[in-house]
């Protein structure tokens, strides 16, 4: 899913569901994923991406941990 807030403001939300022949986390055959994304376009040039996301901590544990991410994005 995506939203505008405003021309330059940019909301993004996504979720994914994985199921395998094999442990992905908890000793389980199934994982999910989420991460939510801000994307400012501050200049014509330039953007500034944030996000973070939730993903499992390990195969055989449980437990979530929130990845964060920032960086920007030039256009040329």
């Amino acid at each position: 899913a995506s939203y505008a807030l405003l021309e330059t403001l940019h909301l993004g939300y996504k979720a994914f569901y994985y199921q395998a022949d094999y442990v992905l986390s908890n000793n389980k055959k199934q994982d999910y994923q989420q991460d939510v994304d801000i994307d400012w376009q501050f200049t014509p040039a330039w953007q500034l991406n944030l996000g973070a996301e939730d993903i499992a901590k390990s195969a055989t544990t449980r437990g979530r941990e929130a990845r964060l991410k920032a960086g920007f994005t030039y256009t040329f």
